[in-house]
C-alpha cells in the first residue's frame, strides 16, 4: 500500500515487488488450473479416464521381418479387467495412412468372428474420421471409458470416440482378445505370466 508518512513518501523495496510478482504468478497459475482444467489434464489421457494407471504390460507387433508398433496396456493398480476402463497405447514405428489403419482394424474384428457387413462399414466409416496418417513416432491411444466407449487419442490429444459398446468390445479384442491374431503380444499385454 503506497502512503506518506512524516518521513516522505513510500516507495515499494524490491523485495516487495518481488513478493508481488510471486503473488501474481500463483494467482494467475490457480485461475488457468480452473477455468482451463482440459489443457492441463491432456497431457496425460490415460489419467483422465483411468484412476491409478499402471503399466500391466507391454510388447511389439511385428509381421514378417518389420516392426509395426509397440504396445502398452495400462490399467488401474496394474490390474487389467476387460469389463474396467482400460488404455491401449501403440507407438508406431512404421508410416501408415489411417485409413489403412481402419481397413486392418475391420479385417481383424472380421476374422474374431464378426460378420455383420453392415455394422462393419459404419464402424470403418467412424474409425476414417478419427484415425490419422502416422509415422514412426507417432502414439495412438485407444480408452475403454467407465461407459464401455472407445476414446481416441493422438500424440495426447483427443481425435474422437465411438460410443457403441459393442464396438469397443470386438476392436479391443483385436489384441486382447482370446482369438487375437497375435496371442504372444497378447500374453505380453496381459501379462499373463506375471
Amino acid at each position: 500500500m503506497f502512503s506518506l508518512n512524516q518521513q516522505g513518501p513510500y516507495y515499494p523495496t524490491p523485495a516487495h515487488i518481488s513478493a508481488i510478482h510471486q503473488i501474481k504468478i500463483v494467482f494467475s497459475f490457480v485461475i488457468i488450473t480452473i477455468f482451463f482444467p482440459v489443457s492441463f489434464a491432456e497431457r496425460n489421457p490415460i489419467k483422465i479416464h483411468i484412476a491409478n494407471p499402471q503399466l500391466v504390460g507391454a510388447g511389439r507387433m511385428t509381421f514378417l521381418f518389420f516392426n509395426i508398433y509397440d504396445a502398452e496396456l495400462y490399467a488401474s493398480e496394474k490390474k487389467w479387467n476387460k469389463n474396467k476402463p482400460f488404455a491401449l497405447k501403440l507407438t508406431y514405428l512404421r508410416h501408415f495412412k489411417g485409413r489403412e489403419i481402419s481397413k486392418r482394424s475391420v479385417e481383424e474384428i472380421f476374422k474374431l468372428g464378426f460378420d455383420t457387413q453392415e455394422t462393419l462399414d459404419n464402424w470403418q466409416g467412424q474409425m476414417d474420421a478419427i484415425f490419422p496418417d502416422v509415422v514412426s513416432g507417432s502414439v495412438i491411444i485407444g480408452i475403454k471409458d467407465s461407459n464401455g466407449h472407445a476414446v481416441f487419442y493422438y500424440d495426447e490429444k483427443f481425435i474422437g470416440s465411438i460410443k457403441d459398446v459393442e464396438f469397443t468390445r470386438w476392436f479391443f479384442d483385436i489384441w486382447l482378445g482370446r482369438k487375437s491374431s497375435d496371442l504372444r503380444l497378447r500374453a505380453k499385454l496381459i501379462n499373463a505370466d506375471g
